[in-house]
């Protein structure tokens, strides 16, 4: 089992997903400390092992307790297409 907590800051002005895979349970998620329901505009996929949830502006995500597919080294990678313009 694993846990994390991360910040995501998103460029746009208007809504963005996250997508977090490797899932092999169900996660308990959490954004800015209320628990969405994993489905639109959020998704959760149990046969594919992820979720995607649709953020806007800054939030923190919690992702409680999960087990993953794979490893994990805890590698997050925002793209922001304005950085270095």
């Amino acid at each position: 089992m694993v846990g994390g907590r991360f910040r995501v800051r998103g460029w746009s002005a208007g809504p963005y997903f996250v997508l977090i895979n490797s899932l092999r349970d169900e996660p308990t998620v959490r954004v800015n400390g209320q628990e969405p329901p994993l489905r639109p505009p959020h998704q959760y996929s149990a046969a594919d092992g992820f979720v995607v949830l649709q953020i806007e502006g800054t939030k923190e995500v919690d992702m409680g307790s999960w087990s993953s597919r794979h490893r994990v080294d805890a590698e997050i990678l925002l793209d922001n297409p304005r950085v270095g313009q």
